[in-house]
């Protein structure tokens, strides 16, 4: 087997496990406390204690238990709202919701500077609502939603510093305390109405467009690791053992509900039919909740292996991809757009990977301009196989030249292409995240020209994958070294571009940047080697 025939299979074998990736698409404790109230308006600063008047402590024990097929996404709709604003470190909205003192349950929860892409978002400014279907609805032992009234007449909080606490009283005896944490999507809430926490089957919104339900919700849990069941494989209600947190997620936001205090209690997930966000339960009254995107540095935040849900891919190249995401999103946080970032990260990606790409070029080289004493031998020996492998190993040898030297540098290469996969195709960064022109998200396939419907799995026509195609055909025109192959230089191109035309154009934009720097770096070689030895023959082997 010619060394191109191995590369080409390599090739195939990428792109393979690219389509296939693609279809099967430290620690925070508690935080200290206090507030302060001015006309009924909340500012964080020190909170006061969350301890409230009774037999029980604020997050004691007690009421009666709400089976599972009871809980429900009722919004009450009565009742003044309490607004919630949530400011980050920069003193801006990063969170706007509001409670209703009628069952004491969140009705909004605005990711604020995450627009909502899907056909008619929820909200009127376009953020995406994560709790807009109600949470955390306190019904009293008969099932009825408690009627509650803030305490001190707080009508509106605002968490600029440290957490902020808002205390919800009933004449019946019920209470129930929220406590709200600056610059985080984090939030705490506990009382004495239920022993168990949970969210409602159907609560996460579709945020995106061209989705499939199926696929896009999830329901995931820590008991003995981190696990993730899409929502069309939850078919009816069940326990997921002892865990730290349960919750559901869709491709970039979750809502999880986990122990105040780290230890496991009982976890159930709730059926929703398969087309909509699984519903999940913790046997907890206090619980700690994260409502906001899928961001890698959040969810450590929030501890107890969140930041697992962001997938960097399989374990060794989860490592690489993690570097790769610290770089693009820590040290290149002063380049405003995704796009040039990831230009960067090709050309220090290709930096690095210069003594590889060096030696695999190299070999290419030789194999090209060995190529005419190839033939001559397979012409010689054609009768005869095991003497053209003999003959041919000779050559090889005497030549000082590794058949395999330019495929196994490449295959080398592989786990850092498939880490940046993981890294383009997931990050909740590049959502909505804009390039050039047309190219307004790098997150989804770029379109140029749309079908107005799916031709041949395809949206449209879009230019990045079609310049990306010619500049990897380009680029096996250099590389070739076998005649026969002639036919995969454009069998490949043409396979990869229609990839592409399916994968966010983040990755494509990369593929495309690293094709240009190949075919520069094999220009480079190319002429180097004439400018040492004049008479070399500098053609590729193939017309």
């Amino acid at each position: 087997m010619s060394d191109q025939a191995r590369m080409m299979i390599a090739a195939v074998l990428m792109a393979v496990l690219l389509l296939v990736s693609w279809s099967l698409l430290g620690l925070r404790g508690d935080r200290g406390s206090g507030a302060e109230e001015n006309e009924g308006t909340v500012e964080a600063g020190d909170s006061s204690s969350l301890e409230v008047a009774g037999d029980s402590g604020p997050y004691g024990e007690g009421g009666e238990c709400i089976p599972v097929d009871t809980i429900s996404s009722e919004t009450v709709a009565t009742g003044e709202r309490i607004g919630v604003t949530i400011l980050n470190s920069d003193g801006e909205p990063m969170v706007r919701g509001s409670i209703n003192p009628e069952g004491g349950c969140i009705e909004s929860w605005e990711i604020v500077g995450y627009e909502d892409l899907s056909l008619g978002g929820e909200t009127d400014d376009g953020h995406v609502d994560l709790l807009a279907s109600g949470c955390f609805l306190a019904r009293d032992s008969g099932g009825t939603a408690v009627s509650f009234s803030a305490s001190g007449g707080v009508s509106e909080l605002v968490v600029r510093s440290d957490s902020v606490d808002l205390t919800l009283v009933s004449d019946s005896g019920y209470w129930r305390v929220y406590r709200f944490y600056a610059d985080s999507y984090e939030f705490r809430v506990g009382g004495n109405t239920s022993e168990w926490s949970g969210l409602a089957p159907g609560l996460l919104p579709v945020t995106e467009e061209g989705v499939n339900p199926e696929r896009y919700f999830g329901a995931v849990w820590l008991a003995d690791k981190t696990k993730k069941e899409d929502t069309r494989k939850i078919e009816e209600d069940r326990s997921v053992g002892r865990v730290v947190w349960v919750g559901a997620r869709s491709k970039y936001f979750a809502v999880l509900i986990a122990t105040s205090d780290g230890e496991r209690a009982d976890g159930f997930v709730l059926s929703a039919g398969g087309t909509a966000s699984p519903g999940a339960m913790i046997r907890r009254s206090d619980v700690r909740v994260y409502a906001g995107p899928v961001d890698y540095y959040r969810l450590r935040q929030f501890g107890h292996d969140a930041d697992q849900l962001v997938d960097f891919g399989w374990p060794v190249i989860r490592w690489i991809g993690m570097v790769i995401f610290w770089f693009s999103a820590k040290l290149l946080s002063f380049i405003g757009n995704w796009g040039l970032r990831i230009i960067v990260v090709s050309l220090v990606l290709k930096v690095l990977l210069l003594p590889l790409t060096q030696r695999s070029f190299k070999s290419i080289r030789k194999m090209q301009l060995l190529q005419p004493k190839l033939t001559e031998l397979q012409k010689k020996f054609r009768k005869d196989p095991v003497k053209q492998r003999e003959a041919m190993a000779r050559l090889y040898r005497d030549e000082k030249v590794n058949p395999m030297g330019g495929c196994l540098p490449l295959l080398l290469q592989m786990p850092v292409f498939f880490a940046l996969y993981r890294v383009l195709s997931g990050s909740v960064a590049l959502r909505g995240a804009p390039f050039v022109l047309w190219i307004d998200d790098l997150s989804r396939p770029e379109v140029l020209i749309p079908f107005g419907g799916s031709v041949l799995g395809l949206p449209g026509i879009g230019l990045l994958p079609v310049m990306m195609g010619l500049a990897m055909f380009f680029q096996q025109k250099l590389s070739a070294t076998d005649p026969k192959q002639k036919s995969m230089m454009y069998i490949m191109p043409i396979f990869m571009t229609w990839l592409f035309m399916r994968f966010p154009a983040g990755l494509t934009l990369y593929w495309f940047v690293n094709n240009i720097l190949t075919i520069a770096q094999q220009e480079y070689i190319r002429h180097s080697e004439l400018r040492a030895s004049p008479g070399a023959d500098s053609t590729s082997g193939i017309s």
